[in-house]
């Protein structure tokens, strides 16, 4: 007898699979929502819905098939929050061909719309009970697949009953488990294929069953961002938002990445085609001969000397400058070094200031450290990454404090190096939560084969973790010069593949390997991981050069400076193909923000905006600020301040609601800040200011003090450290307002009798 597509056992097997892999599962769950295109008309999906219904209420004439206020769901999984549909044969009718021929190229959905709609044109299904029963199942079906749109949940996907004998699937059975799981993500990855002319559908509300079931108290991440049908805390593959939803990978993030990369390839073809500048500090220092001394593979020094930014060397020197490096190469003037400084700050002032801060933080770190960390240092730390990673992060659980700065930046390190993103996991109610002491022995291959007896406490500590991350000192390791810069010396060069999150990416690769026990080369199966999701034109450098890595390597092959432009091109081409991607991403060309070229931000950063996300707003200019000065009357403050900082530090910065001054080669520093005139905080009475004056008393030189500074400013100033980075004295600055016209001749009048040329 042929298995009948309405067996009850079916259903009932795909309710117990689900439930294994999510834990809670709610079967016909009605969900109240508007369902009538006027109730979405102030919202982003409106023309799409209003279309549809007009186009089902034109085919046959029935206007009146909606007589309900809400759709009931096959079924809802809570966490992480959404819909599970089961659709047997009578959805497959001319109706449901017709609303789907009118879906927007933008629509997030977990199945093949081109198999659907041929489904229908195949079977043509007809049910007259009532008479508009098919406009009503097709409108119906519709709202559900619109569900991410009106109520937040992630995209619903679509089970087709006679896809499978979905009854022969055994929920205590692995292998059965983790095939229905690949079926789940499968669905889910169609709503990741780009389509020209992508457009975007904005989340408008927020279900409070999935608010609560998703969210852990205190945390900030973006309430909407999807994840996978896998394991919650092991597979969130929730790339579907990337190109279907108003949240894609910030392009300033992907310049990021694209330039980290460019300078990484211009210090391997200075360290070929130049000579070593034999009297700088970095030689002066080693103990080596400096034929000796590693310019390649190393701690990261060598890559600061190249650039010269101030390393800590204790004693009573502090941070000293250690380069030039190379001879006949200044680092002030190092193509992309100066741009990559100004998205840098860009991440942080602009893209950063979002809920979704969080996951923009971790995809900072797996791009900036731990993509280097998998590929070059895995055969380094075979024996003590694993057990010893999950160890810190139980350790900080629990503790009760925020945890911002370089705290964060380590346990999210350590997360990702587990196959763990910090911003999206959840506790795991399905995993054991129990001692894992047994598990401290294993090196880091073998700890990672056996995920599914540490997943489960690693779940809950994380999500611990997330309710007590804060922004609170972020700005003191988001800096590019700052903290592992053996990746610009060590490898890997990469570029994305794709205008996508790399985050569910990378974690889920980590989390469904199964070759942990192959014996393959650490290197290797790392670059095997990843290179589904990465071109790597170089993978570590030690392997690559046959461990040459020191002054002498290099010296005896200025040969292998002529095989690095062709590598750079390859990035190049790789980039802008990347951009084509994230043009279709945004729905908007890209030309303005990129095709100019980077020598444009070198000329003026602040031309351009960073975002191509449509909602963005616009980087404002120094003109705007100023007129919104004259708007309300603080223009005989702000021009004449403006004036003259203009002449002392040209090019300001001006990111949404201030105006950021930079001087040039101070305090070891290629660019530093030294004021800032705010809009925020100030009125028709006041203009709020700060100074860095440490900066700007170097600045201005002829032995100029704080005091002197102090001097210069009005009363009502305080005296701190930028996020209590105490040490540094360029962090340190003096807030106030100028409260008359008086306190800014005042000021500025001091200036220039210590700056004659002003």
């Amino acid at each position: 007898m042929a298995h009948n597509e309405r067996c009850r056992k079916c259903k009932e097997t795909v309710r117990a699979m689900l439930e294994k892999l999510y834990g809670s599962v709610v079967p016909n769950r009605r969900i109240t929502l508007a369902t009538r295109p006027g109730g979405y008309a102030d919202t982003p999906v409106y023309p799409a819905l209003e279309g549809i219904y007009r186009s089902l209420q034109q085919h046959r004439g029935f206007e009146k098939f909606v007589r309900a206020d809400y759709v009931d769901a096959d079924f809802f999984i809570p966490d992480p929050g959404f819909v599970v549909e089961f659709d047997e044969s009578q959805h497959f009718t001319e109706p449901r061909l017709i609303a789907l021929e009118n879906y927007p190229a933008a629509v997030q959905v977990g199945y093949s719309i081109s198999r659907w709609k041929k489904l229908c044109l195949d079977l043509d299904r007809h049910d007259n009970r009532p008479l508009d029963r098919d406009e009503q199942r097709a409108w119906y079906d519709t709202l559900r697949d619109f569900l991410p749109a009106s109520k937040g949940f992630l995209p619903t996907l679509r089970l087709y009953a006679r896809e499978r004998v979905w009854c022969e699937f055994d929920p205590d059975n692995p292998a059965d488990v983790a095939r229905f799981r690949e079926l789940l993500e499968e669905k889910r990855m169609y709503s990741t294929l780009p389509e020209p002319g992508d457009l975007t559908v904005q989340n408008q509300e927020r279900d409070p069953a999935v608010a609560v079931s998703r969210e852990v108290p205190g945390a900030t991440s973006s309430p909407t961002a999807p994840q996978s049908p896998g394991k919650p805390g092991e597979h969130y593959v929730d790339i579907s938002r990337v190109k279907r939803n108003e949240v894609p990978v910030p392009e300033a993030l992907l310049r990021f990445e694209y330039l980290t990369n460019a300078v990484k390839l211009r210090y391997l073809e200075g360290c070929f085609a130049r000579p070593v500048k034999r009297n700088a500090p970095f030689f002066s220092r080693s103990a080596e001969p400096i034929e000796q001394v590693r310019l390649t593979s190393s701690n990261g020094t060598p890559f600061q000397a190249y650039v010269n930014t101030p390393k800590y060397v204790g004693g009573e020197k502090g941070s000293i400058t250690l380069g030039p490096l190379l001879s006949g190469i200044e680092p002030d003037a190092i193509p992309d070094v100066q741009e990559l400084s100004a998205v840098d700050r860009d991440l942080y002032r602009r893209e950063m200031q979002t809920d979704g801060w969080l996951r923009l933080f971790c995809e900072y770190m797996l791009v900036k450290t731990v993509i280097h960390e998998l590929i070059t240092d895995t055969e380094e730390h075979e024996n003590d990454w694993g057990y010893r990673d999950l160890k810190v992060l139980l350790d900080a659980a629990g503790a009760g404090k925020a945890i911002g700065g370089s705290n964060l930046r380590e346990l999210v390190t350590h997360a990702l190096r587990l196959g763990l993103d910090l911003s999206r996991i959840a506790p795991d109610g399905d995993q054991p939560e129990g001692p894992v002491d047994h598990l401290a022995p294993l090196p880091y291959r073998a700890f990672m084969a056996r995920r599914e007896e540490w997943l489960g406490v690693a779940s809950s500590a994380l999500a611990d973790i997330r309710s007590r991350a804060t922004q609170e000192k972020i700005h003191t390791v988001m800096k590019w010069d700052r903290y592992s810069m053996c990746a610009f010396e060590s490898g890997p060069v990469f570029i994305r593949k794709e205008p996508d999150w790399l985050l569910p990416r990378v974690t889920s690769a980590l989390a469904s390997f199964t070759g942990w026990d192959s014996g393959q080369p650490a290197d290797q199966m790392m670059t095997g991981i990843l290179s589904p999701y990465l071109h790597i034109l170089i993978g570590s450098y030690w392997h690559h050069f046959k461990e040459g890595c020191d002054v002498r390597f290099f010296e005896e092959h200025r040969e292998l400076a002529e095989t690095i432009p062709p590598l750079r091109q390859k990035l190049d081409e790789q980039w802008a193909e990347l951009l084509k991607g994230a043009e279709r991403t945004a729905g908007m060309p890209l030309e303005s923000q990129t095709a100019r070229g980077f020598q444009n931000v070198l000329d003026n950063p602040k031309a351009q905006n960073r975002s191509p996300a449509p909602q963005a707003l616009p980087m404002a200019s120094l003109e705007d600020y100023i007129k919104w000065a004259n708007e309300i009357g603080l223009s005989h403050y702000v021009k004449p301040l403006t004036d003259v900082l203009n002449q002392l530090f040209p090019e300001p910065d001006v990111p949404k609601s201030f105006v950021s001054y930079y001087a040039q080669n101070t305090l070891g520093y290629s660019k530093v800040d030294v004021f800032y005139l705010y809009r925020k905080g100030s009125n028709k009475d006041r203009v709020k200011f700060r100074v860095y004056y440490n900066v700007l008393a170097a600045s201005l030189g002829q032995g100029t003090s704080k005091e002197d500074i102090l001097e210069m400013l009005p009363w009502n100033v305080g005296d701190k450290a930028r996020n209590g980075y105490v040490d540094n004295p360029a962090e340190w600055y003096f807030e106030g307002y100028f409260t008359s016209k008086q306190e800014v001749d005042h000021f500025l009048n001091a200036i220039k009798t210590r700056k004659q040329h002003v």
